[in-house]
């Protein structure tokens, strides 16, 4: 897993596809996985910051190279976002989705967990998605959440063992 992770964050821009590719079928078992989430949540964070480097520098081209390298990893996670949202390891991959992926990828992702507000809001690992998506995303995805908070009643939430944490927030 360390190994793994190291790989990907000192290999050749062109040797990286390679590696990537060696997650193509198995991008839900990593996630499921003690370490290898560690390995997909390194995939983004390595890749989104390849892609933001080359845009800095006005390499288009290499940026959308970069992003389009771990799309089949946002397609994948994008498909459970409910059920990945409370797990304790596949909450940490959509956080990192929100924290470093690009404004599309993002975008897609905050529509995906939107329909999943309620339900995370009050989860053991889902309120975590929820603050991030508090601190990542749109304000009409806040609204949404301001507007669940207030129609299940503040001060209940706030007693809540979890939704408590969405609250303070």
């Amino acid at each position: 897993c360390r190994v793994v992770q190291k790989a990907l964050e000192t290999l050749d821009d062109d040797l990286l596809p390679a590696l990537l590719t060696e997650f193509h079928s198995s991008v839900q078992s990593c996630i499921h996985d003690q370490n290898g989430n560690h390995v997909i949540q390194k995939c983004i964070e390595v890749m989104c910051s390849k892609a933001k480097a080359a845009a800095a520098v006005g390499d288009s081209e290499m940026s959308r190279f970069m992003t389009d390298q771990i799309q089949f990893i946002i397609d994948d996670v994008l498909e459970s976002v409910a059920p990945l949202s409370c797990h304790p390891y596949g909450c940490r991959v959509l956080q990192r989705i929100l924290e470093h992926c690009t404004e599309q990828q993002k975008l897609r992702a905050l529509d995906e967990i939107g329909k999943c507000h309620r339900t995370l809001l009050d989860d053991q690992y889902g309120n975590y998605v929820i603050q991030h998506v508090l601190q990542f995303g749109r304000p009409n995805d806040r609204d949404s959440i301001l507007q669940i908070i207030v129609e299940s009643g503040l001060l209940s939430l706030s007693r809540q063992k979890f939704a408590s944490n969405v609250v303070e927030k």
